[in-house]
C-alpha cells in the first residue's frame, strides 16, 4: 500500500510541476532571473517531463501487481483501438503546430491565426481527447492498479490543464477564441 501512496504522490508532483513550469507567470519570473535561460526554457520544460515521466512509468513497471481485471478478446481488441483512435488524432493534432515553436519554444509569429481546421475545427482540445482515448484504452489494455491511479489522477488533472489552456489562448487571440468557444465545443468532438 505504501508503495501506491509514494506512486501517487510521483504522479502529483508531476502535474504540479508541469502545470507550474508552463505558468506563463514563472516563466517571466525565471527570465527575469535568468535571462539566458529563456533561449533554452521549452527544451529544458519538455526534458524535465519527460525524465520525470519516463522515471515514474519505469517504477510502475517494476511493481509486483496482480490485474484487477483480465480483458479478453473483443475488450482486448476495443482498447487497442481506442489507443489507436487516440494516438490518431493526436499526431494529426501535432501537425497543425509548428514543432519548432512547440518543441524549442521559438518565438511565435504574431500574425499566427487561431487554428481552427481539422481536428480543431471538431473540438478545441483534441491532444487532450487524444490522450483521453489513450488513457482509457490503458484501463483495458494494462489492467494493473498502477496504470489504473496514472489514469485517475490524470482525469482529475485534465479540467484543471483545460482551464490554464483556455485562459492562456484567451490571452493570446482575445475575442477570436471567445467566439470559437461557442462554436466548437470544449473535448467531445462535433461529428458533423
Amino acid at each position: 500500500m505504501g508503495t501506491y501512496v509514494f506512486l501517487i504522490l510521483l504522479w502529483l508532483l508531476f502535474y504540479a510541476l508541469h502545470s507550474f513550469f508552463a505558468s506563463g507567470r514563472v516563466k517571466r519570473k525565471i527570465y527575469a532571473l535568468a535571462p539566458a535561460v529563456k533561449a533554452i526554457y521549452r527544451i529544458l520544460y519538455h526534458l524535465m517531463s519527460i525524465g520525470l515521466f519516463t522515471a515514474i512509468v519505469i517504477l510502475s513497471l517494476r511493481m509486483k501487481e496482480q490485474p484487477v481485471f483480465s480483458f479478453h478478446g473483443a475488450m482486448t481488441a476495443l482498447g487497442a483501438v481506442l489507443a489507436l483512435a487516440g494516438i490518431a488524432i493526436m499526431i494529426r493534432s501535432f501537425q497543425a503546430f509548428d514543432t519548432r515553436e512547440f518543441i524549442f519554444g521559438t518565438p511565435r509569429d504574431p500574425d499566427q491565426q487561431l487554428i481552427k481546421n481539422g481536428w480543431y475545427g471538431r473540438v478545441r482540445h483534441p491532444l487532450y481527447l487524444g490522450t483521453v482515448l489513450v488513457l482509457i484504452s490503458l484501463l483495458i489494455l494494462y489492467p494493473y492498479p498502477s496504470a489504473y491511479i496514472f489514469v485517475l489522477i490524470s482525469f482529475l488533472y485534465l479540467p484543471f490543464g483545460i482551464y490554464w489552456e483556455e485562459k492562456k489562448l484567451l490571452d493570446t487571440f482575445g475575442e477570436t477564441y471567445r467566439q470559437y468557444m461557442q462554436e466548437v465545443p470544449q473535448l467531445i468532438p462535433k461529428l458533423w
